[in-house]
């Protein structure tokens, strides 16, 4: 699986798409939950998140500086039609593993000027150790589009 990153810049900056294989984040659906439920569901999620941060299990190290701007591929992995996610709540789903992201050092926001989404991807069946999981593919805007990181790096605004 290999660490997830590509080489550094010469100003620490990841060069190259961060791949973090995540566990499948809670479901969320309809705000059913009492708010202590859900809140009990994240920082258990959180913690699951923080186990395989320190033990690299699909997690790499966090960048020597947020990512400014990046276009998230997420790709969803599950064993059967049955279990599949609806595609609309894919990015809804996401929102505990994105507020990990932010809060450990991996994204500088979470907000449009900071993220733009590829649709989902969903795999049934394959790879046994894959299913139930989440590949998000973070690309730094500098990838995509050659130029250099700077407070100002989003795609400029209409």
């Amino acid at each position: 699986m290999g660490n997830g990153r590509g080489a550094p810049s010469p100003g620490g900056l990841a060069v190259g798409p961060l791949v973090i294989w995540l566990p499948k984040p809670p479901d969320n659906a309809n705000g059913r939950k009492h708010w202590a439920a859900a809140v009990a569901e994240k920082r258990a999620y959180w913690s699951e998140l923080a186990i395989r941060q320190s033990t690299r299990y699909g997690i790499p190290n966090m960048p020597a500086s947020p990512i400014r701007h990046a276009t998230v591929t997420h790709e969803w992995f599950y064993p059967d039609q049955r279990h599949h996610i609806d595609p609309d709540n894919a990015v809804r789903r996401l929102k505990p593993a994105i507020d990990w992201l932010v809060a450990h050092g991996y994204l500088a926001g979470d907000t449009s000027r900071h993220l733009s989404w590829l649709p989902c991807v969903v795999h049934v069946g394959g790879d046994p150790l894959a299913l139930c999981t989440v590949r998000l593919t973070l690309t730094p805007y500098v990838v995509l589009h050659g130029a250099p990181q700077s407070s100002a790096d989003a795609p400029p605004s209409e």
